[in-house]
């Protein structure tokens, strides 16, 4: 049985980005709402996510001795640590 959205809460602060702000609730946020009694879900709408965008040239890394499953591996293993899963071939 659903319950809905039951509290609502803005992160604001001045000269700070939608970016930086939103970025505040995963780290410090939700752990301290998550830790009251009676709280089951601390979600999150809206803002603007950080996104990491890593270029390979698949031509230039057998100059290096790497092979592309090398480099799909090292990001897959650093998503783990801030909840990114994506890797697009």
């Amino acid at each position: 049985m659903g319950v809905g959205h039951v509290f609502w809460y803005t992160v604001e602060g001045r000269g700070r980005s939608l970016r930086e702000l939103r970025a505040i609730r995963p780290w410090y946020t939700r752990y301290q709402l998550n830790a009251v009694p009676g709280v089951a879900e601390v979600a999150s709408v809206g803002g603007m996510l950080r996104q990491y965008r890593v270029n390979v040239d698949p031509n230039r890394l057998p100059a290096f001795k790497i092979p592309i499953s090398a480099v799909v591996d090292a990001v897959m293993r650093s998503n783990r640590t801030v909840g990114g899963n994506v890797v697009e071939r």
